[in-house]
């Protein structure tokens, strides 16, 4: 039986393994790597999450939203284990309640990964840049994108300018945006109906 972790789909934690005849197992893991985490919404949102390498140490992290609680950065120790550095790296001052979804990208070309997580009811996105050192600052008034529902957003340089674009899904006035490095809208204002 061949055993993988899997980085693409983490609900709670799962463990993927091939039993040899092509049939998928999920085993809940998350105790057993040290992930403790809960999303909480009155509003039944799911939460997001983010896997990336946030200090460019080759291990991959983990970011969870908390919905009503305050978000999590969990740091691959290695040997499939995790420390909760939420407090020490600041997201757990910056996100401490509010969150829906989360992306990450590297805002300003410095090798480092980025935190974008929009904002359910009352709550604006929120810009974190990783300052290198283990720690994030708000960049505040970085995303103008107000307080009405924002589920989902992903990162990619749509105007072909060396650096990332965001765009920002909600959920409940049904638009869509690109925002630039500028916090512009460019290309196109996405209705759906």
């Amino acid at each position: 039986m061949r055993t993988f972790f899997l980085k693409s789909v983490l609900i709670g934690s799962l463990l993927w393994s091939e039993n040899g005849i092509g049939q998928v197992q999920f085993q809940e893991i998350a105790q057993q790597l040290g992930i403790e985490h809960m999303h909480l919404s009155n509003e039944f949102i799911g939460g997001g999450v983010a896997i990336f390498d946030f200090n460019n140490d080759g291990l991959q992290d983990i970011y969870l939203t908390g919905g009503d609680l305050p978000d999590k950065l969990l740091k691959n120790v290695g040997n499939f284990q995790f420390q909760d550095v939420s407090a020490s790296s600041g997201i757990a001052s910056i996100v401490n309640e509010g969150s829906v979804g989360v992306t990450t990208g590297d805002i300003d070309n410095d090798g480092y990964r980025d935190v974008l997580v929009t904002g359910d009811r009352n709550y604006s996105s929120k810009l974190i840049r990783n300052n290198g050192n283990g720690t994030f600052t708000e960049l505040v008034s970085a995303i103008n994108d107000g307080d009405d529902w924002k589920s989902a957003a992903s990162f990619g340089d749509i105007d072909q300018d060396g650096f990332l674009d965001v765009y920002i899904g909600s959920y409940v006035d049904h638009v869509g945006f690109i925002l630039d490095n500028n916090n512009q809208i460019i290309g196109f204002e996405h209705k759906c109906s």
